[in-house]
């Protein structure tokens, strides 16, 4: 700060560092180090900090606030309007058994899957939407499991193989032609799915949520339809289009 900041008054810094590194340098280390997967949400995060060997602490927004300044970021003041620090792993890639991109899907999936426990509400990814949607939301019953046998979903029917790892979920419909909002629908039974067809937890609010107290909600007659949130929408678009490359085939 230029001059010391008076009672009273507010004020915003920035505080920056920079490593410069030779660029022959840098060439020959990235030619030695293995290929990893990309950090889900990436491109809709906007700070980063590197924990550990393959752990990232990442948010959506920096924050300048005196606690994220004493590096006590579970302590910030502005989290509902930056953002909560969560983990995301980064994973080495190997050709052997398939594909590098096979690899990161698997891998990526597998770590999604390791932190199930139930009641989580997920994305499956979905190529069959006659409406060209790209997923469909569950909600998550128990952990995940690997199948000892060939078996069969009781309710869709689908087969799956011995080997293949599995969870339990409930279904979100979509209401209408909305594109996002959903509706439980655990009446109609307990499917089951692959674990990498998962692409991410997803945020559901209310549907007609108010953004300001002199507002009116716009569906305050039914509370059972929910709606994702722009932002996790859009992290989920992100994990297909760009982490899990469902657009590029294979």
């Amino acid at each position: 700060m230029p001059e010391k900041p008076r009672k009273g008054r507010i004020h915003a810094v920035e505080k920056g560092a920079f490593q410069l590194v030779d660029s022959e340098k840098l060439a020959q280390r990235r030619k030695k180090s293995p290929d990893v997967t990309g950090c889900d949400g990436i491109l809709s995060h906007y700070q980063f900090r590197l924990m550990a060997k393959g752990k990232v602490k990442m948010r959506w927004l920096s924050c300048p606030c005196q606690m994220c300044f004493a590096r006590d970021w579970d302590a910030c003041v502005n989290q509902e309007r930056v953002g909560r620090c969560r983990d995301v792993f980064m994973h080495e890639l190997t050709k052997h058994g398939g594909t590098d991109r096979q690899q990161r899907r698997s891998t990526m999936s597998n770590t999604m899957a390791d932190g199930l426990k139930g009641g989580e509400i997920v994305a499956v990814f979905t190529q069959e939407d006659l409406c060209d949607h790209r997923y469909w939301v569950a909600k998550v019953v128990g952990e995940a499991w690997i199948t000892n046998f060939l078996i069969e979903c009781p309710i869709s029917g689908e087969q799956f193989d011995q080997g293949d790892r599995i969870v339990k979920v409930e279904y979100f419909e979509r209401v209408g032609r909305e594109a996002h909002v959903f509706r439980f629908r655990p009446e109609l039974g307990v499917f089951w799915v692959r674990t990498s067809l998962l692409r991410g937890l997803v945020e559901l609010q209310p549907y007609g949520r108010v953004s300001h107290r002199n507002q009116t909600a716009h569906d305050t007659i039914s509370n059972r339809n929910l709606e994702i949130t722009e932002k996790s929408h859009n992290e989920i678009i992100d994990r297909i289009e760009n982490c899990f490359g469902d657009n590029e085939g294979e």
